[in-house]
């Protein structure tokens, strides 16, 4: 079954979803929501080239909802650090409900270290609070 992927405008915002990921730009604030219970190399590779297309190489804050994930692959981790694929990014928050997913997050931000600050977080509305020092002014805000 080949990919589907579908643009929209969503309360005046540009959306992206297929299978995998729903990415949005939302008040200076690059939201990413993952779909599926394992994130794999491929995967990871797709959401930064996704993301860097979506942003339009501005710089943001970025909240990524990993609720749904269980499986975090030790390459897609290593991509997701690397530099080069945390370009455009100014802070990550990561949004997670169960202990496991608190222990892989956090095994991500200290054994993998992204050079963006970051930090997991059980509540949303938490990790918005904290993402706000994080927008840039210069950042369109859409």
């Amino acid at each position: 079954m080949g990919l589907i992927y579908t643009y929209a405008m969503f309360e005046n915002r540009e959306c992206f979803q297929n299978e995998n990921f729903e990415m949005w730009i939302y008040n200076g604030i690059f939201f990413v929501k993952v779909l599926t219970d394992h994130f794999c190399l491929n995967m990871a590779e797709e959401c930064v080239r996704l993301r860097i297309s979506l942003t339009g190489q501005n710089s943001y804050p970025m909240l990524s909802d990993s609720r749904c994930v269980k499986d975090f692959c030790r390459e897609a981790r290593e991509y997701l650090a690397d530099k080069k694929n945390t370009r455009y990014l100014n802070a990550g928050a990561i949004v997670v409900n169960s202990r496991s997913q608190r222990i892989i997050g956090n095994f991500f931000i200290q054994i993998n270290r992204p050079n963006i600050p970051s930090k997991i977080f059980t509540n949303e509305q938490e990790a918005l609070k904290w993402l706000e020092a994080y927008k840039l002014k210069n950042t369109k805000h859409l």
